[in-house]
């Protein structure tokens, strides 16, 4: 069990705040409310510490804010914005479009492009070697997923993903 003590931390109030958050008025019974054995709460405040993990535990299963428990005040809330970046054609490269539902006729757009030019990557690649039909369709069908990843990690660079089919052929 961690157990430390930190001189920022009121320890008593925190104790306080977890009787009112777990409804419980001992020491003992929120002991047991946080999972730990029955002495540990009273004997951290003896010792002026937390046990820190059976609060953080039991803070995570009932959904509780350490913020709010410990009065902490988020200077700012981080949002994550999802963005696709692709390279829809040679008169508009690397351009940023945030993937919603207003876009979708120009994100089907892209992937149409990339899946064109995936293609004529296999043909640029498979061509020399000389290979059954059944052989192509094999390497085809195992190299597509290899080279559309690479467009969209690459931003559908053309020679970095005909890079990566020329080093997946090899293998072949």
């Amino acid at each position: 069990m961690i157990v430390d003590s930190v001189k920022k931390v009121d320890v008593t109030n925190v104790i306080k705040k977890l009787h009112v958050i777990f409804n419980v008025t001992s020491d003992r019974a929120l002991s047991t409310a946080l999972g730990l054995s029955l002495g540990t709460v009273g004997a951290s405040l003896k010792r002026n510490t937390l046990p820190w993990e059976g609060i953080i535990t039991a803070c995570l299963d009932k959904g509780i804010s350490l913020d709010e428990l410990f009065s902490i005040e988020v200077q700012s809330q981080y949002e994550r914005k999802s963005t696709l970046v692709i390279n829809q054609t040679k008169a508009n490269l690397d351009v940023d479009q945030p993937a919603t539902t207003t876009n979708v006729s120009t994100n089907k757009a892209s992937y149409l492009e990339i899946d064109k030019m995936i293609e004529s990557i296999m043909d640029e690649v498979l061509a020399p070697k000389n290979l059954s039909a059944e052989r192509i369709l094999l390497v085809r069908k195992s190299l597509r997923p290899v080279l559309v990843d690479a467009a969209l990690e690459y931003s559908g660079d053309r020679t970095i993903v005909t890079a990566v089919a020329r080093s997946t052929i090899s293998l072949v």
